[in-house]
């Protein structure tokens, strides 16, 4: 697994750091190497994205789009190919997902049924990583800030984070019009600029 690592400075004393695509044991080295979040240490501030980062959600994400896939008479697709299709949002999923002769109409038409799939289902199978819960509960007693930003649509952001971190995040943000899904960074400088 790649670890997108990006360094953040805020303002003088405050560094950040967005964490995404951890491996489980990136995910364990962090949560040993706790002496980074401590009042004085490097870190005041971790920005997380959500999926593949600190939540599994492969299988609900592969369910929705071979619904929507299933639904408009397209052929399914495998979970190792819906990983591999996961980034940048779910209208790339679901364009990734069609044929490659798929009309932009009939796209449109297939993320429909996908979004729709996905706000009822978004929490069949979808869970934290082992451990995330306990770093959380970690950089939290440290005084360390977090924040989620996700190309996911905003139910599920919401609905996933309460349901699974509660309070852990001062910031979630999520893909909205007014914001270039990541990896532009126009998600994280919200987050920055509220921090």
């Amino acid at each position: 697994m790649v670890t997108v690592e990006i360094h953040i400075s805020l303002g003088s004393d405050i560094k950040a750091m967005w964490l995404c695509f951890l491996s489980a044991d990136e995910r364990c080295a962090i949560f040993r190497n706790m002496q980074l979040f401590s009042a004085n240490g490097a870190y005041k501030a971790i920005i997380f994205d959500l999926d593949g980062t600190i939540l599994d959600t492969l299988q609900d994400l592969a369910n929705s789009l071979n619904h929507a896939l299933r639904t408009h008479g397209y052929p399914e697709r495998s979970l190792d190919e819906v990983r591999r299709f996961i980034g940048n949002g779910i209208k790339m999923l679901v364009r990734r997902g069609c044929p490659a002769d798929t009309s932009e109409q009939a796209q449109e038409e297939a993320l429909a049924t996908f979004r729709v799939h996905y706000d009822l289902h978004c929490k069949d199978f979808t869970g934290p990583y082992e451990g995330i819960n306990e770093l959380l509960e970690a950089l939290l007693s440290k005084g360390v800030r977090t924040a989620v930003v996700s190309n996911k649509i905003e139910p599920a952001v919401i609905v996933l984070c309460d349901e699974h971190f509660s309070d852990a995040f001062e910031y979630r943000v999520d893909n909205r019009p007014d914001l270039a899904p990541k990896p532009a960074p126009d998600s994280v400088n919200e987050v920055i600029e509220k921090m």
